[in-house]
């Protein structure tokens, strides 16, 4: 194992007191910025959270007699090769059964209630995932189409499809 690797959960409390300044600098800037907005400016704070950020990532050590990663492509495979080694192979690897067993849990399918009580527990004011919906969205949307939603819930389920937008 690499030292980068053995090392990377030991805290740091040099690096924690650095975080925990920056962080309060930080906080003490955004906190003055919003104490002087006024009707004029207020609306140039939007860009706070539309700023295209793009954060590098240190080099990463290879191995021994291997140059440090420093592009994108060559950190994938470093952090692919070490995270996700190639699995050991099995000498005696069973075979996967797939006859109905009396022990099966059997599928029931969702209830209408199910639907429901996922939506209105979910986060009214989430940040909206790949579908652009919110959880007040949804809520809305189940006022209106509350059969809909339901059935098409329903139906993925008991297919076993999920859609990757959801």
């Amino acid at each position: 194992m690499h030292r980068w690797m053995r090392d990377f959960h030991t805290p740091s409390i040099l690096l924690a007191e650095c975080a925990q300044r920056a962080r309060k600098t930080k906080n003490e800037y955004y906190q003055k910025k919003v104490e002087e907005a006024t009707s004029q400016n207020i609306w140039s704070f939007q860009k706070w959270m539309t700023a295209n950020r793009m954060y590098m990532s240190p080099p990463l050590d290879q191995g021994e007699n291997t140059p440090l990663a420093v592009i994108h492509t060559e950190k994938c495979d470093t952090l692919r090769s070490h995270l996700f080694p190639t699995p050991s192979h099995l000498d005696d690897e069973p075979e996967p059964n797939m006859n109905q067993d009396h022990n099966n849990i059997e599928y029931v399918s969702v209830t209408k209630r199910e639907v429901r009580d996922a939506i209105f527990t979910a986060a009214q004011l989430n940040v909206p995932g790949i579908s652009g919906l919110t959880g007040r969205a949804w809520r809305w949307a189940w006022d209106i189409m509350e059969d809909a939603i339901y059935n098409l819930v329903r139906l993925c389920a008991d297919s076993g499809y999920h859609p990757k937008i959801w």
